[in-house]
């Protein structure tokens, strides 16, 4: 179901264990000018009825340039998409007008329930009072010679499926003694 005025646009749908790994699209119309879009999103249940695993629901998004970022960690505060400081995992860079998609991306739905969820997409002209933080870009080579190297291979930030943002899990990984990482 789709209902929506000038600057918001409402979906709702439903899931069930058919549709794990599954990509639902919603399309909106984004009008030039429009400086953010906020994103509500909902479901029920979390967890699945006698389950300890919880349902995964993710979602991405798609402007009409292609694609523009993936929000893993779907919040009660919401997501916001602008050209300053987009929520993690979604690219910050100016607005483009037309049509966007988002995409309920079902991961993991778990039987017995049927899932349920809502999305509102909420679009402001109102001029961004936001500033971008700073990161410490900084690299450093931990020995450019030959030898064995502590690193970890695999790790995520809240850009993916993590907790940490960069500086926090630079700032851990490097006082766990370790040469280098990598982010998957």
């Amino acid at each position: 179901m789709t209902t929506d005025t000038a600057k918001q646009f409402h979906f709702t749908g439903s899931l069930t264990k058919d549709d794990s790994k599954t990509y639902h699209p919603h399309t909106f119309e984004v009008p030039a000018g429009t400086t953010n879009i906020h994103v509500d999103f909902a479901f029920t249940p979390f967890y699945a009825t006698g389950r300890i695993h919880r349902n995964q629901i993710d979602l991405s998004f798609n402007d009409p340039d292609g694609i523009r970022g993936v929000w893993n960690r779907v919040k009660a505060e919401g997501a916001d998409i602008n050209g300053i400081y987009s929520t993690p995992g979604i690219g910050s860079w100016p607005i483009q007008p037309g049509t966007w998609t988002v995409f309920v991306a079902a991961h993991r739905i778990l039987p017995p329930d049927t899932v349920t969820y809502e999305l509102t997409i909420s679009l402001s002209d109102e001029p961004l009072t936001i500033t971008a933080p700073q990161y410490d870009g900084s690299q450093r080579v931990a020995n450019a010679n030959p030898g064995w190297y502590r690193g970890d291979l695999h790790a995520h930030t809240i850009h993916s499926d993590g907790w940490w943002d960069i500086p926090e899990f630079t700032a851990y990984m490097r006082g766990q003694g370790l040469d280098f990482v990598t982010l998957s």
